[in-house]
């Protein structure tokens, strides 16, 4: 490229950026904040080219021209145009409900919004969140010695009541509780809370119980009888059995057992006809006694009785447990404590 160019660039360069700017402010002649390209924008709204709608008074009317302009209406409008309430409007004179859901409201001429201001009672779905709230409240816990105050009513009918802190108020709780029962049918939400409780516990962060861990059954052992007594109807003299009587026995098992010391998991019996009255019986005996621990000197017994349900025939019969047999006559007069053969040791 040789110098003598150069004068002429320059030239055609500075044209070029003149007329480059007269472009951009000839941009801004004629224009508004309202317009765009293809329509309108009007209080916060775009509008087609042609649209019409409200004016922002509600009561002129406005469109969206050609060129992006918008025109309104400009008639003298009159009060009582309507009144602007919780994101809806109403027509002066028009009754609607408050956002409180209790009071009633009214539009006015002036476009004013009035309301009456009862006091308004509350719900049961306002209440009850609320008490389970101030449970959740009365009851939060960091360790287990924050608790420790049994709340007094609030178990359903078993042993245990709802456990809070000890520096709880639960006065709000109590009043809450008795308006939800009352306005609500509810007994405030409680809970029944039985098992047994070896003191407090913070669990999750709410007082409750320290539950216990139930101790474990101690394991029966099968035991078999060993003594079998048919009964009658006792009377002074002694026992009657009568014709039309049930067949009754009594079954024991063998042995002397410390009340204290002793715990009966089963004990029955049953009775069958074949060509005599047949006895099955079940037991199952459980040694509670532990290291240290005293036994009572008290000798019992463990037993079961069982009957027939078809009344006895006139004449012999007999009874069997295993190879213990009973034989006995109806009608009779059976000795205090019934006929026995067997072993009660």
């Amino acid at each position: 490229m040789s110098r003598a160019a150069i004068p002429g660039m320059v030239r055609n360069r500075r044209v070029g950026a003149l007329v480059g700017l007269v472009g951009f402010l000839a941009s801004f002649t004629g224009c508004s904040g309202q317009t765009l390209n293809d329509g309108c924008s009007y209080a916060g709204k775009s509008y087609d080219v042609g649209d019409s709608f409200p004016d922002k008074d509600r009561c002129n009317q406005c469109a969206c021209g050609e060129s992006g302009e918008v025109s309104c209406t400009a008639k003298s409008c009159e009060t009582g145009a309507g009144c602007d309430y919780a994101g809806e409007h109403y027509d002066s004179g028009e009754s609607f409900p408050s956002s409180d859901g209790c009071n009633q409201c009214a539009c006015t001429s002036d476009g004013a919004v009035g309301c009456t201001t009862k006091a308004c009672e509350a719900t049961c779905g306002e209440l009850e969140p609320e008490l389970r709230k101030e449970l959740a409240d009365v009851q939060r816990c960091s360790t287990a010695a924050d608790c420790g105050k049994p709340i007094s009513g609030s178990s359903c009918g078993c042993t245990r009541d709802l456990v809070a802190r000890n520096d709880a108020d639960l006065s709000r709780y109590f009043e809450l509780q008795q308006t939800v029962s009352q306005l609500c049918g509810g007994e405030g939400g409680s809970t029944c809370d039985c098992p047994a409780a070896d003191g407090f516990a913070c669990v999750n962060e709410r007082c409750t119980w320290d539950h216990a861990e139930p101790e474990p059954d101690p394991v029966c052992q099968q035991l078999e009888g060993s003594r079998l007594c048919v009964r009658g109807t006792p009377t002074a003299e002694g026992e009657v059995l009568a014709v039309g009587d049930v067949l009754s026995v009594t079954v024991q098992v063998a042995g002397c057992f410390s009340s204290s010391c002793t715990q009966v998991h089963a004990a029955e019996c049953s009775i069958s006809e074949s060509e005599d009255f047949d006895v099955a019986a079940a037991f199952c005996v459980a040694e509670t006694s532990s290291a240290g621990q005293g036994c009572t000197a008290d000798c019992g017994n463990v037993h079961a009785d069982c009957s027939f349900g078809q009344g006895l025939k006139a004449g012999e019969h007999q009874v069997r447990l295993g190879s213990v047999v009973v034989g006995f006559q109806v009608p009779t007069t059976l000795p205090h404590g019934g006929l026995c053969a067997g072993s009660e040791l």
